[in-house]
């Protein structure tokens, strides 16, 4: 019976769920009860009982007791661990307080600036309509402002235009200044030499009365008593002196045996000579192309006071310079005046010149004029060879003129040293 009760499904769903003390204690219980009955009842009982619980008191009272003194350790662990839980409660409730009253600080002063920035705002709508009606006052003076700046763009535009103008007055003014100052100097040279013709007939002239016959002299004295009052051009000789002197002076005279002045060689003889040996110099520029950059004015005049030949001689250096401008890769710009070709720097310069050099058609055989110190010139003679044959003074740098060569590379170190001496490259 109780073996069968113990089995039910319904009075113990598990073995585990059987409390076995109190079910042992019961047995016993049943036992005593059942053995005043039935002795072989109770007999049958005890071995029913002992078979579900045997005898392993001492065995379970040790595993009891290592259970207890388990249990003893993790209640003294969980008595430190709640000694520490207490310590870091006291830390946090620190921390708390400290925090509360942090915030509280911070509340105290979130409400100040909450109460700042409805002041704030407060001023802000102020200020924005005080900005609002600047505003409307700035627009009405902007409209003003704008036709003014229309106006003032517009002679602006006229003084630029007039600055352009002016510009290009005074890069003419420099050119025609430039063309001035060569002619000055080869003026100043013939001067020079007319002066020494001059003193060289002033003596033979001190000297002519003693060779005239006595005919001769009556009559120059009796000529001089009748234009006494007029003067000869010569200074205080009468004019039957300047009579005999002026044949004299139309006489060419050669002074030494080289030519300083290019005006004094003969057309014809200069120009079959430049005429023989072309520039070995070749690009893309023509005699042509050159030719069409000249306005037909300036060709009238050249037709009109040059030799054909000379203006075509002087149209081939032109376009064999620009070739090597060209092929060397500077920056120089062609431009022609009356008598000469100049050729301009169109980038930053380092120096005061704007023309670096110029081809001259007015001197026979063609002049090439350099911009650049004459210690310059004498240096690259010795070096190079080139040779000059006039220097003159200049503020910024001298003019060194040399005889324009059959072929312009014979003069290409003196190019090259003036374009890279006043453009800076």
């Amino acid at each position: 019976l109780i073996v069968e009760c113990r089995n039910a499904d319904w009075a113990h769903p598990s073995e585990k769920d059987v409390e076995s003390e109190g079910t042992r204690a019961y047995l016993f219980f049943i036992a005593d009860v059942l053995g005043k009955i039935n002795a072989n009842a109770r007999y049958e009982l005890e071995n029913i009982r002992d078979q579900l619980f045997p005898n392993d008191t001492a065995e379970r009272l040790e595993k009891t007791e290592e259970k207890n003194t388990e249990l003893q350790n993790r209640l003294e662990e969980l008595e430190t661990e709640w000694v520490a839980s207490e310590e870091r409660l006291t830390d946090k409730s620190n921390v708390l307080e400290s925090t509360e009253a942090e915030n509280a600080e911070l509340k105290k002063r979130l409400s100040e600036k909450e109460d700042r920035l409805k002041t704030v705002e407060s001023e802000n709508i102020e200020r924005i309509k005080n900005l609002s009606e600047q505003l409307i006052d700035n627009a009405s003076k902007l409209e003003v402002k704008e036709d003014t700046l229309s106006t003032l763009s517009d002679q602006l535009r006229t003084v630029e235009a007039e600055k352009a103008g002016l510009e290009e007055s005074l890069e003419i003014a420099s050119t025609r200044l430039e063309d001035i100052e060569t002619e000055l100097t080869a003026y100043q040279a013939h001067l020079a030499r007319t002066l020494g013709q001059l003193k060289g007939v002033k003596n033979e002239l001190l000297v002519e009365p003693m060779r005239l016959s006595e005919g001769d002299a009556e009559s120059i004295l009796e000529e001089d008593k009748t234009n006494s009052s007029k003067t000869s051009p010569i200074g205080t000789k009468p004019r039957a002196f300047w009579k005999k002197i002026k044949p004299i002076l139309q006489k060419p005279v050669q002074i030494g045996t080289k030519t300083n002045n290019p005006n004094d060689m003969d057309d014809n003889q200069s120009v079959t000579k430049q005429l023989v040996a072309p520039s070995e110099f070749s690009g893309e520029w023509t005699v042509e192309q050159i030719r069409s950059l000249v306005s037909e004015e300036m060709r009238d005049f050249h037709e009109a006071n040059f030799p054909e030949e000379r203006c075509n001689v002087f149209y081939r250096r032109v376009a064999e310079i620009q070739n090597l401008i060209e092929a060397e890769g500077w920056r120089l710009k062609t431009r022609f005046v009356k008598k000469s070709c100049r050729f301009w720097l169109t980038g930053n310069r380092v120096t005061q010149v704007k023309s670096v050099f110029g081809i001259h058609l007015q001197y026979n055989p063609l002049t090439l004029h350099v911009r650049m110190m004459k210690r310059d010139a004498e240096e690259l003679k010795r070096q190079c060879g080139c040779e000059f044959y006039e220097v003159s003074k200049n503020q910024y740098a001298d003019y060194v003129y040399y005889y324009v060569p059959d072929d312009i590379i014979e003069l290409r170190p003196v190019l090259e040293f003036a374009y890279k001496k006043h453009s800076g490259n």
